[in-house]
Parts: structure tokens; C-alpha cells; sequence
């Protein structure tokens, strides 16, 4: 495996509105990403794929969780890229209100 193939991300903020949350990141190579979220009890899911490029991004989420929109409460957004079957994830927290 060289230099490369591996993709770092780090998601550095997150910005929420009434009606989506928008999660900047920093990635080093292109990779697919996913967007889950977990809320404070429950499980995670996948909100949001997409194809990244390298650089600054932005991903989003409409504040929907199984066609309801999401309660007020403390929720882990997990962005992971995935590039040559390697997986690359990072989590932030956020609360909504």
C-alpha cells in the first residue's frame, strides 16, 4: 500500500439551521463518503452518500430520521470515506433544539 491509497478526513464543523445541518470537512484523496447519524439512544443510519473530491467539502443533512424529522436531543454525525476498500470515519457531536 503507498501514500496514496489512504484518505484522512477530519469534519471541523458542523452549522444547524431549522431545516438541515451542514457538516464541513477536510479530506486528503477522493473517496465515497456516507453521512450516518446516531441519536443519544438508538442506532445509526445512513443519511447521505456521495462521491468527495480532495479538499474542503461540505455534506449535509435534512434533519430527517425515518421520514420524521429529527427530535430535539444531542445526535453523532459520523462521516466515513471509503477509498480501495479502506475505511476512514470521524465523528462529531451536535445538538438540536
Amino acid at each position: 500500500m503507498c501514500a496514496s491509497d489512504l484518505v484522512v478526513i477530519l469534519a471541523f464543523q458542523a452549522k444547524v439551521s431549522a431545516s438541515r445541518v451542514l457538516v464541513r470537512y477536510v479530506m486528503t484523496n477522493p473517496a465515497k463518503l456516507a453521512l450516518s447519524v446516531k441519536p443519544s439512544r438508538g442506532k445509526a443510519t445512513t443519511v447521505r452518500t456521495t462521491n468527495g473530491k480532495a479538499g474542503i467539502g461540505t455534506i449535509s443533512w435534512n434533519r430527517r430520521l425515518h421520514a420524521k424529522k429529527a427530535k430535539a436531543g444531542t445526535y453523532g454525525l459520523t462521516i466515513t470515506a471509503t477509498a480501495n476498500g479502506k475505511k476512514a470515519p470521524t465523528t462529531i457531536k451536535i445538538r438540536l433544539r
